[in-house]
Order: structure tokens, then C-alpha cells, then sequence
């Protein structure tokens, strides 16, 4: 069967639809980026108790933002919600970079001094 080949699943539902619905809106993405742009800005000891002010890493960070938001982190078959992700990923590794800085702390384990 190609790749083309629209599959039945359920009556009146087909993996076209699937997929169309597998997309987040736009103002749920713009509300992980802000989000992510607001936690990734917080500095050490902030009193914003909702918003943890320490990130391992941009993953971490995306994971909390989907979370605090009740949004479903999608799968890599849903690729159109999977592109959104990657987009969300990338905003939010530079969010890190432009709040932490090139001196800041980017390794998760402790290097022998």
C-alpha cells in the first residue's frame, strides 16, 4: 500500500483528518512560547513560586511549559503537531541562550576540576 493511500480507521474518519486534528492552534503554541520565554527569563531565587527558576536544559523547560499548560506532548506520528514541537524546542533553546548566556551553566553533569 503507498504512502498516499488514505486509510479508513473509522467509519467517516480517515488518517487525513487524524492528521489535521493532530495540530495544536496557533495561540496554543504562541502560549508555550510565551510561557517559555517567561520561565527561561526568571533568575536564580525568584519569588515567582509557580515557576520553577532553574533549567537543566531547553527539553526540560519544553516539558514543564506543556505540562503547566494540560497540552499533550505529541508523538513523531503526528507530524504536523511533531513540527510545532520542534518549533516550540528551538524557541525555547534560545530563550535559554539569550537569558543564560554563553558563560552559563549547558552541562547536566559536573566536570572534574
Amino acid at each position: 500500500m503507498k504512502f498516499s493511500t488514505i486509510v479508513q480507521l473509522i467509519e467517516g474518519t480517515t488518517a487525513k483528518n487524524i492528521k489535521r486534528l493532530s495540530e495544536l492552534p496557533a495561540a496554543s503554541v504562541e502560549h508555550l512560547k510565551r510561557l517559555i520565554t517567561k520561565a527561561a527569563s526568571l533568575k536564580r531565587g525568584s519569588r515567582d513560586e509557580d515557576i520553577p527558576d532553574h533549567w537543566t536544559n531547553a527539553l526540560e523547560l519544553v516539558h514543564w511549559a506543556y505540562d503547566k499548560s494540560n497540552i499533550e506532548r505529541p508523538e513523531p506520528y503526528m507530524r504536523n503537531a511533531w513540527k510545532q514541537y520542534e518549533d516550540v524546542m528551538s524557541h525555547a533553546v534560545r530563550m535559554l541562550a539569550r537569558f543564560r548566556g554563553l558563560d552559563g551553566n549547558w552541562r547536566i553533569s559536573q566536570i572534574n576540576k
